[in-house]
């Protein structure tokens, strides 16, 4: 996943509390999840995401094991941050 995504995701959520959504069959209207299915890919990655944007800073756990809270963090796009193991495309094609 680009890191680009990561920029809309984060400005999508805000600082709301969402589902996770993790499972692959009827995701919840909302969840992370359903967002990740309907812009990013058809596959079940959103536990991925999740943890990563909770170890970036940019959202945490709440006490329910299926919802986490986004921060309200976004970073500037003009850092274009590096994502390793998420941006390595960009490498095989010299950018």
């Amino acid at each position: 996943m680009p890191s680009e995504c990561y920029c809309d995701l984060l400005a999508h959520f805000g600082t709301r509390t969402v589902l996770v959504g993790t499972g692959r069959r009827a995701l919840p209207a909302g969840s992370l999840g359903d967002w990740l299915h309907s812009k990013v890919t058809s596959r079940s990655v959103a536990s991925y995401v999740a943890a990563i944007l909770v170890r970036e800073g940019y959202a945490e756990r709440t006490t329910r094991r299926s919802e986490m809270r986004f921060l309200g963090r976004i970073p500037d796009p003009s850092l274009r941050p590096r994502l390793p193991g998420f941006d390595d495309h960009d490498t095989a094609r010299g950018q």
